[in-house]
């Protein structure tokens, strides 16, 4: 009788014996089957259906995304159409009350001051 390493004799048929796995490891059992074929594994490309149920999915996302961004674009747009308009009648409002006169004569102009400079409204 033969012993091999591990101290396990090797009986009959066993001595000589060259697995199909390769390798020196004689108590392994040759598989019968490839793996593939005894393990069910699910295909990993979807069906037609589901693929389509999917793009129309992520288009429908696409579009509510586009569409939030683009009521987000208007409103922003419109606030700042309203402060322009504020500050415009603000401005109005701010020459209407401002106690002022029109001078035409360039030699008047050249000796006001700078206060009264900033009251004249200016054609």
């Amino acid at each position: 009788m033969t012993t091999e390493k591990g101290g396990r004799e090797l009986v009959g048929k066993e001595v000589g014996k060259v697995p199909s796995r390769g390798g020196a490891r004689p108590w392994r059992a040759a598989r019968k089957q490839r793996y593939s074929s005894v393990a069910n594994v699910p295909s990993l490309k979807l069906s037609l259906e589901k693929r389509r149920e999917q793009t129309a999915k992520r288009k429908a996302l696409s579009a509510a995304v586009k569409e939030k961004k683009e009521e987000e674009r208007a409103a922003k747009e419109a606030e700042r159409e309203r402060l322009r308009e504020k500050r415009k009648t603000k401005e109005l409002n701010r020459l209407r009350s401002s106690k002022s006169q029109m001078v035409t004569n360039p030699k008047t102009i050249k000796k006001m001051s700078k206060k009264q400079l900033k009251k004249l409204v200016r054609v």
